[in-house]
C-alpha cells in the first residue's frame, strides 16, 4: 500500500505541474496584455548613451540627429536633441558603439569606441559641432574609461576580459556544495563587498539584502535574497557584471546594493567556443596537517572535478527563409559539471560477540580509590519491567529455561539468541560487522565505512535572443535552467543498504526573461518586461535497493527506513551509531517581477517614471517531519535500576542500549506527519526620477520610490498547514492563574478568518515606505567629476518576508500530527514504548491531524511551536546611504575614484526584545537565597523542607537556604490542585515537579525557554568607509582593478535572516548590544588584473612571423586575484542562563589586552601544554546567575588577518585568422599560505579558555585546476 507521504508528495507534484504551467505562461501573458495597451516593453534598468550637443560657442543645438551604432551587430538607435541640447538613447546592449551626430549647417561629428556598460549606466557622449558641410566628418575616439556625470551612484564594472581570463575556482563553496564556476564570484572584487557566496554584504549592510538583476530585471526569490547559487545561469552566458554599492536610481529597490549581470549577445559574425576546466589533486598541496601513508608520505585529498561546455552566437540564419544580420541574433550556452567523490567515516557498531548476545567483554574504565584505572564490565540485567508486564518478553523467550530473573544480571552477561526479538534479528542482518578491531574498547569506532564514489552532477543550458523589430522597437529574451544533484553523506553504509544515512540534495533553478522597448518619439521611450524564476531545494533520502520485511511491522505506510538511535550510559565510551534515515524536505520557490518604465525628455529634464510588481511563492513540505519515525533504545531497560549514583554499579553504569534492542524493548518512539505549506506575497513599487541638467557641468537627480509591500499569507492550505503563532494577548485557558483565577495571557493562534483563527489572514499593510533619492554630479573639468548623493532604500523584511523568517519551517505544520515521545525519565520499571514484536503500538501509525487548541504548546518550546506574530509585527527595515567623492581620469586610461561612503540601517531584523526573559530584578533572589553560584532559581520549583520521602529525607533536595516553594509563597502565588504554590493550576502537569524555579517566574511560564520572534525589526547599524579605487579597462594587453577600503561597522545584529537574529542578553539594558559588527573588517584590499606579454601577433614585439614563431613566442598571459583583509571581531561568553535567554557573557576587566598572540596557535610550553591565544586575565566569570558586562563583540579582540593569492598562467595559440586556443593553469592560494584563523575557546567558564584548536588551518591549501578553451 502506498504511503501517506508518497500520496502527499504525488499531490504536491501534480499541483506543481499545474502551477508551473501558470508560472511559465505568466510573463508572456503579462507582456501580451501590456502590448495591447500603450507600447509594451520591458521595464528593466537599461544602459544607454546621453549627452549635450552644442556649437563651438557653447550654445545648445536643438534638433540634432544622434545615432548610436553597435559595431558588432550593426544595429542602430536614433534620437534628436531637445531645446537644451540634451539627448538620451536607451536599451543598448552592452558593447562597443559609434555615435554619429548630424545637424544641417554643421560638420558631422562621430565618436568611436564608446563602451556601454551593464547595470543601467548611462555613458556621456557630448559633442561640440563646428560649422561646415555635412560631408565634412570630424571623428574622435572615446576614452576607455568614462566619468560618471549623470548619476551619483558608486559602481564598479567587471568587464568581459576579467570574466573570461581571471582564475575562478570551481568546487566547494561557503555552504559546502560542489558546483562549477559561479558568476557571482566577481562581486567580491569590488570595494565594500565582504563575505561569501551564501552570506555577503555590500557596504556594511545586513546579509541577504542586496538586489540581483539579470539584463536589468530584478531577481525575486522566496528566500535568501542575494544568494544566487541555485539560480545562477551558465557562467559563459554572462558577458559583463556591475556592482552598484551606494545611492542608486529609484528603479532599483528592496535591496542594499545591486549586483547586475548582463547576458552575452550574438553578433553579425558567427562566434563560439568550447572549454574544459579540470580539477585534479595532482595540482594540489596536502595542507599543513596531512594524513600520511604507510611510508610516511603526505596524502593529498583526492579531488577530480570537471566543468565543461560550449557556446555559440551569431545572426539567426535560416537558408532561403530568413537572414537575421543587423536584425536578429542568438547566443546559446551549455555547461556541465561532474564530480565523483567518496566518503570514509568511523562509526560504532556492535561487536560480533554482542551480535550473538555476549556482553561479557563490554567494559568501561573505572578509577579505583587508589587512583588505579581498571576495566570494569558493563553488566546487563533482565529488564525489571518483565516481572509485572510479561508482554515485554520477546516471543519464544522462556525465562525459566534460561534462569532469567527480572531485575537480576543475565547469567554470564549473555543473552541467549532464543530471546532475541524476531524483528531485531531482521534488522541485525542489515547492520555491517565491525572491521576495525584495533580500538581502545571493542565497542568504540570499530568500523570504517562509507561510499567509494557518489556523483555530483549539474547541467546548465541557456540561450538569449535579441530581435530588432524596427529601429525604434526591440525585443529580448533569455532562458536558462540549472538542475543539480549531489549526495549528502550521513553515516554511510553502502548506498543500497536501507540503514544508510545518505540523502540526495536536489536543486533546480530556472529563469525566463522577456522584454521589449519602444522609442515612441525622440523624447519618449517606454520599456516593460517580466522575469520569472524558479528555485527548488529538496532533500529526500537516497533510495535503497534492499528492502527489509521488518520495516512494515515497525512503521505503517513508511516510504523510507525509520531511524534507530541508541543512548550511551555514563560508563559506555561511545554510543552505537544511529542507523536509518529520516531526512525528508521539499522546498519549491517561485518569483515573478514585472516592471514598466517611461523615459520622457523635455528641455533640461529627463524623467524616468514607472512601477514594478513583484510576486513570490513558497511551497514547503516535511521540513520538520519525522515522517518515517524514530525508535530509540535505552540502557536503562537492561540496567540494575539503582538510582544511587554513589554506588559503583548503578543505573548509569549498567545496562546496554544494544541489549535492549536485541530484546525488542523500545524505550521511546517519535513520528510526525507533514503538511504542505503554501505562502505568497506581493509588492508594488511606483517610482519617479528627474535627471536635471542644470548646466553642461552640473546634473542633479531627484527621485522617489514607494514600496507597497503586501504581507505574506497562506493560500490553499488545509488546517494542518495553517500558520500558527504565539499571541501575547490571547487568554490561555490551559493556564489558569493561582492568584487571579483567570487565564494567563499568551496562547497559540492561527492565521486566518476561521472560527478558531485570529480573524485576519495577513498583517497590516504599511503605506509609508517612501524612499527618496537625491544626488548631484559636478564636472570640474573634462577629467574630474565630483559626486554626492543620499538615498533611502527599503529592504525585504517584516511581515512581507516569509522566507528569511522561516515561516514555512517554523510556523506551519503544527497541526499535521505527531506521536508523543515515550521516554521514561525516572528509569525502569516501566513499559517504555513496548515490545515491538507484540505491542499494539506497532506498527507506528501516521499521526492524525491535531485539533487546534490555544493550549497546544503549553509546557513546550520549539521553533515550530512558540513563534511570535501579530497583525502588526513591526516596521519594515530600510537603509539610508550617502556618499561624497571624486572621480579623476588619469593618464594611460586610468580612472581614480575616492569616496567617503556611509549608511545607516534602521529597523533591521533583531532579537533585542526576547519575550520570555526573566525580569532582572528577580535575580536579587540569588543574592538573598544562596548567592550567585547556588541560586534558588536553579532549584526545583517544588523544593520544600516539608516534603519528605519514605526514609525521612527531603523528596526534592533544596540547595538554596530558602526553598523554592517558600519563594513562590512570598511572591504571592497560591496553591494548585497538587497543593504546590504555583503560577498556574496546570503548571505541574505541564512541566512535572523538577524543572527549575526560573521556568515558573518568566513572563509566560506556560512556555518553556525562549519565545522566538523572527519578525522583530528593532535593530540598527552604521557603516563609515573610505573607498579608493583605480581601474583600467583591458586594452593593449593590460587591464586591472585595484581597490582599498578602510571601514568601520557597528550593529546590534547584522543579520538579514530574521530567523538567525542575534538575541540580546538583557532587553532592559541594551547598551552592550550595539557593538562593533561581527563582519567588520577594518582593512580590505582587492587586486585583480590581466596582463598579456607584449610579444606575438598584434603586439609590439615579434608581431610578424610564421605559424610556429607566433605560437612559440606570443600568446603568454598572467592574471590573478589578490585579496588581503583584516580579521573579524569576537565576543566572550560565560556559562549560565541567568535571564532565560539561553546564554551568558563574561565580565570584561578594563585595561587588559585580550589577545596574547595569535602566533601561539599550535604551540606548547615546555610541559607540552598548548599556549593560550587569548588572555584569561582580561575577563572574569560572573557566575551562572549574574549577567556579564562584556559587550556582545569586542573591537580589540579579532581573528587574525587573512591573505590569499590566486594566479593563472596562460598560453594562447593562434590557429588561423579566426581560431584561437588557450591553455591556462590556475592556482588558488598559490603561495600555500597557512592561515591560522581558527576560532579559539571563548567561554571564560571553560578550563580551555583562550586555546585555539590544535592543528589549525582555516584556509584551504594550494589547489589547482587546468583550463582549456578553443574559440572562433
Amino acid at each position: 500500500m502506498r504511503s501517506t507521504a508518497w500520496r502527499v508528495t504525488k499531490s504536491v507534484q501534480e499541483a506543481g505541474k499545474a502551477l508551473n504551467t501558470y508560472w511559465l505562461l505568466a510573463p508572456l501573458i503579462t507582456c501580451l496584455l501590456l502590448l495591447d495597451s500603450p507600447p509594451c516593453s520591458h521595464a528593466q534598468v537599461l544602459s544607454g548613451i546621453t549627452g549635450t550637443i552644442t556649437d563651438a560657442t557653447g550654445n545648445f543645438i536643438d534638433g540634432a540627429n544622434v545615432t548610436a551604432i553597435n559595431t558588432a551587430t550593426g544595429v542602430t538607435s536614433h534620437t534628436v536633441t531637445t531645446s537644451s541640447g540634451t539627448y538620451l538613447i536607451t536599451d543598448l546592449i552592452p558593447g562597443v558603439y559609434s555615435v554619429r551626430i548630424e545637424m544641417p549647417g554643421f560638420q558631422t561629428h562621430i565618436v568611436t569606441g564608446v563602451i556601454i556598460e551593464p547595470g543601467g549606466r548611462k555613458i556621456t557622449v557630448d559633442g561640440a559641432l563646428k560649422i561646415g558641410r555635412a560631408e565634412e566628418v570630424v571623428e574622435v575616439t572615446a576614452p576607455l574609461i568614462t566619468l560618471e556625470t549623470e548619476m551619483p551612484e558608486l559602481g564598479t564594472t567587471i568587464e568581459h576580459a576579467f570574466i573570461e581570463e581571471l582564475p575562478i575556482e570551481m568546487g566547494q563553496n561557503q555552504i559546502s556544495t560542489n558546483r562549477g564556476r559561479r558568476i557571482d564570484s566577481f562581486i567580491f572584487l569590488t570595494p565594500g563587498v565582504t563575505g561569501g557566496e551564501f552570506s555577503h554584504r555590500i557596504n556594511g549592510g545586513v546579509d541577504f539584502a542586496n538586489e540581483v538583476t539579470f539584463n536589468g530585471l530584478p531577481l525575486v526569490k522566496d528566500e535568501t535574497p542575494g544568494f544566487q547559487e541555485i539560480i545562477n545561469p551558465p557562467y559563459e552566458m554572462v558577458d559583463e557584471a556591475r556592482v552598484i554599492s551606494s545611492v542608486f536610481s529609484p528603479q532599483y529597490g528592496l535591496g542594499q546594493g545591486v549586483a547586475a549581470f548582463q547576458f552575452a549577445s550574438g553578433t553579425n559574425e558567427l562566434h563560439g567556443s568550447a572549454f574544459e576546466v579540470m580539477r585534479n589533486s595532482s595540482f594540489d598541496a596536502p595542507g599543513a596537517y596531512p594524513n600520511l601513508d604507510a611510508n610516511g608520505n603526505k596524502i593529498t585529498p583526492a579531488d577530480h572535478e570537471h566543468n565543461f561546455g560550449f557556446s555559440l552566437g551569431g545572426p539567426v540564419f535560416i537558408p532561403r527563409v530568413y537572414n537575421g544580420k543587423n536584425k536578429t541574433f542568438f547566443h546559446i550556452d551549455f555547461e556541465w559539471y561532474r564530480l565523483n567523490q567518496g566518503t570514509t567515516q568511523l562509526g560504532t557498531v556492535p561487536t560480533d560477540a554482542m551480535r550473538n548476545g555476549d556482553f561479557s567483554n563490554d567494559f568501561f574504565f573505572n578509577t579505583l580509590p587508589t587512583g588505579q584505572v581498571v576495566p570494569q564490565q558493563i553488566q546487563i540485567y533482565v529488564p525489571q519491567a518483565w516481572a509485572n508486564n510479561p508482554s515485554l518478553i520477546p516471543p519464544g523467550c522462556s525465562l525459566a529455561a534460561h534462569g532469567y530473573v527480572p531485575g537480576q544480571q543475565f547469567p554470564g552477561n549473555k543473552i541467549d539468541p532464543s530471546c532475541f526479538s524476531p524483528i531485531s534479528q531482521q534488522i541485525l542482518a542489515l547492520i555491517p560487522h565491525s572491521n576495525n578491531p584495533r580500538t581502545p574498547n571493542p565497542n568504540q569506532n570499530n568500523i570504517f565505512t562509507g561510499v567509494s564514489s557518489f556523483p555530483t552532477r549539474e547541467f546548465e543550458p541557456g540561450f538569449s535572443i535579441d530581435h530588432n523589430l524596427t529601429e525604434a522597437q526591440k525585443i529580448h529574451g533569455s532562458y536558462w535552467r540549472a538542475p543539480y544533484t549531489s549526495y549528502i553523506p550521513g553515516f554511510s553504509f553502502p548506498a543500497d543498504n536501507p540503514l544508510t544515512q545518505l540523502a540526495i540534495l536536489t536543486t533546480y533553478g530556472m529563469g525566463i526573461i522577456l522584454n521589449y522597448s519602444n522609442a515612441i518619439r525622440s523624447n519618449l521611450v517606454t520599456t516593460v518586461g517580466a522575469f520569472f524564476e524558479k528555485d527548488d531545494n529538496d532533500l529526500p533520502p537516497a533510495p535503497a535497493t534492499i528492502q527489509a520485511d521488518a520495516f512494515p511491522s515497525i512503521v505503517a505506510n513508511g516510504s523510507q527506513t525509520p531511524q534507530f538511535t541508541f543512548n550511551a550510559n555514563n560508563s559506555a565510551p561511545k554510543a552505537l551509531t544511529t542507523f536509518g534515515n529520516v531526512s525528508f524536505a521539499l522546498q519549491h520557490g517561485k518569483g515573478l517581477s514585472v516592471a514598466n518604465n517611461w523615459i520622457y525628455t523635455q528641455g533640461r529634464h529627463t524623467w524616468n517614471f514607472g512601477a514594478e510588481f513583484r510576486h513570490s511563492t513558497q511551497h514547503v513540505f516535511g521540513q520538520n517531519c519525522v515522517c518515517n519515525g524514530t525508535l530509540s533504545f535505552n540502557s536503562n531497560t537492561t540496567s540494575n535500576n539503582d538510582p544511587n549514583i554513589s554506588d559503583l554499579l548503578n543505573i548509569n553504569t549498567t545496562g546496554s542500549a544494544f541489549a535492549s534492542f536485541l530484546l525488542g524493548n523500545v524505550d521511546s518512539v517519535l513520528r510526525s506527519n507533514a503538511a504542505l505549506g503554501k505562502l505568497r506575497n506581493f509588492a508594488v513599487s511606483p517610482y519617479v526620477l528627474d535627471n536635471i541638467k542644470l548646466s553642461p557641468h552640473l546634473t542633479v537627480d531627484a527621485g522617489l520610490r514607494w514600496d507597497i509591500l503586501i504581507p505574506f499569507t497562506s493560500v490553499g492550505s488545509g488546517p494542518a498547514a495553517q500558520v500558527n503563532f504565539f499571541d501575547p494577548n490571547e487568554p490561555n485557558p490551559g493556564a489558569i492563574g493561582t492568584v487571579t483565577g483567570q487565564p494567563l495571557r499568551g496562547a497559540i493562534s492561527l492565521l486566518g478568518t476561521c472560527s478558531n483563527c485570529a480573524g485576519y489572514d495577513r498583517a497590516n499593510i504599511h503605506w509609508d515606505n517612501f524612499g527618496p533619492r537625491l544626488g548631484l554630479a559636478y564636472q570640474l573639468s573634462q577629467k574630474t567629476v565630483l559626486l554626492s548623493g543620499y538615498a533611502v532604500s527599503f529592504l525585504i523584511g517584516g511581515a512581507y518576508d516569509y522566507g528569511d523568517t522561516k515561516v514555512g519551517d517554523d510556523l506551519t505544520g503544527l497541526l499535521a500530527g505527531s506521536l508523543p515521545s515515550s521516554y521514561t525519565t525516572s528509569g525502569y520499571p516501566g513499559p517504555g514504548a513496548g515490545q515491538w514484536d507484540t505491542s499494539s503500538s506497532f506498527p507506528l501509525p501516521f499521526p492524525p491531524p491535531i485539533p487546534f487548541s490555544p493550549t497546544l504548546c503549553n509546557g513546550l518550546s520549539t521553533n515550530q511551536c512558540v513563534n511570535f506574530f501579530s497583525r502588526d509585527p513591526g516596521k519594515y527595515p530600510y537603509s539610508e546611504s550617502w556618499n561624497a567623492g571624486i572621480q579623476r581620469e588619469l593618464p594611460w586610461n586610468l580612472l581614480l575614484s575616492v569616496s567617503y561612503v556611509g549608511n545607516r540601517g534602521v529597523h533591521l531584523p533583531s532579537g533585542l526584545q526576547p519575550w520570555n526573559q526573566l525580569n532582572p530584578d528577580l535575580l536579587n533572589l540569588c543574592a538573598n537565597d544562596g548567592g550567585a553560584s547556588n541560586c534558588v532559581l536553579g532549584d526545583s520549583w517544588t523544593c520544600t523542607t516539608q516534603t519528605l520521602d519514605s526514609n525521612g529525607n527531603p523528596a526534592f533536595p533544596c540547595p538554596a537556604p530558602v526553598p523554592a516553594q517558600t519563594v513562590l509563597q512570598r511572591l504571592g502565588y497560591g496553591k494548585d490542585s497538587n497543593r504546590f504554590n504555583s503560577v498556574y493550576q496546570n503548571f505541574s502537569n505541564d512541566y512535572g515537579q523538577s524543572v527549575p524555579l526560573l521556568n515558573a517566574l518568566v513572563p509566560y511560564p506556560q512556555y518553556r525557554g525562549a519565545i522566538h520572534n523572527s519578525f522583530e525589526t528593532q535593530g540598527r547599524s552604521s557603516y563609515n568607509a573610505l573607498q579608493a579605487q583605480v581601474q583600467k579597462r583591458f586594452a593593449d594587453g593590460l587591464g586591472f582593478l585595484v581597490n582599498y577600503t578602510l571601514s568601520h561597522s557597528m550593529t546590534t545584529s547584522g543579520f538579514g535572516f530574521g530567523a538567525f537574529a542575534v538575541q540580546a542578553l538583557n532587553k532592559y539594558n541594551l547598551a552592550s548590544e550595539y557593538t562593533i559588527a561581527g563582519y567588520d573588517q577594518t582593512h580590505f584590499v582587492n587586486i585583480s588584473g590581466v596582463y598579456e606579454l607584449p610579444v606575438g601577433p598584434g603586439k609590439k614585439l615579434l608581431s610578424d612571423g610564421g605559424f610556429i614563431k607566433k605560437n612559440l613566442a606570443g600568446g603568454w598571459q598572467v592574471s590573478g586575484i589578490l585579496q588581503y583583509q583584516s580579521g573579524s571581531p569576537l565576543g566572550v561568553s560565560a556559562s549560565g542562563n541567568p535571564l532565560n535567554n539561553g546564554f551568558n557573557r563574561a565580565n570584561a576587566v578594563p585595561g587588559i589586552e585580550p589577545v596574547i598572540s595569535w602566533k601561539n596557535v599550535d604551540k606548547t610550553d615546555t610541559s607540552g601544554n598548548p599556549l593560550p591565544v587569548l588572555n584569561p586575565k582580561a575577563f572574569s566569570d560572573p557566575g551562572p546567575w549574574v549577567p556579564g558586562n562584556a559587550p556582545r563583540l569586542l573591537e580589540s579582540l579579532r581573528l587574525p588577518p587573512t591573505y590569499n593569492e590566486n594566479i593563472a598562467l596562460a598560453k594562447k595559440f593562434f590557429l588561423g585568422d579566426r581560431i584561437q586556443a588557450e591553455l591556462r593553469m590556475e592556482f588558488f592560494n598559490i603561495l600555500n599560505r597557512v592561515i591560522r584563523s581558527c576560532m579559539p575557546d571563548t567561554n571564560i567558564s571553560d578550563g580551555g579558555f583562550g586555546l585555539a584548536p590544535q592543528q589549525c588551518q582555516s584556509n584551504l591549501p594550494r589547489q589547482g585546476q587546468a583550463y582549456f578553451r578553443i574559440s572562433f
